[in-house]
């Protein structure tokens, strides 16, 4: 609750989201979380951007991160 208070956030969403997650891990097949694994630091000073129509943007795009974002882009 702390937490919640220092960085403005509903304590009652907090208790939802961790919860949600503790259930994705005890069960991945029964939920639409894709496990991502990030191997090294992205250096997004270059590179392709994806900016989507919601104004969410993608950085630091290159041929090690590709086939991820195509899985992505079918999850949204």
């Amino acid at each position: 609750m702390a937490y919640c208070q220092q960085y403005s956030l509903a304590y009652h969403q907090m208790v939802y989201w961790c919860t949600k997650a503790a259930n994705a891990l005890e069960k991945p097949e029964a939920n639409n979380f894709v496990a991502v694994a990030i191997t090294s630091a992205v250096d997004t000073s270059q590179g392709l951007r994806l900016r989507l129509p919601s104004c969410i943007a993608i950085e630091g795009i290159d041929e090690r991160s590709v086939s991820l974002v195509s899985k992505l882009i079918e999850q949204l």
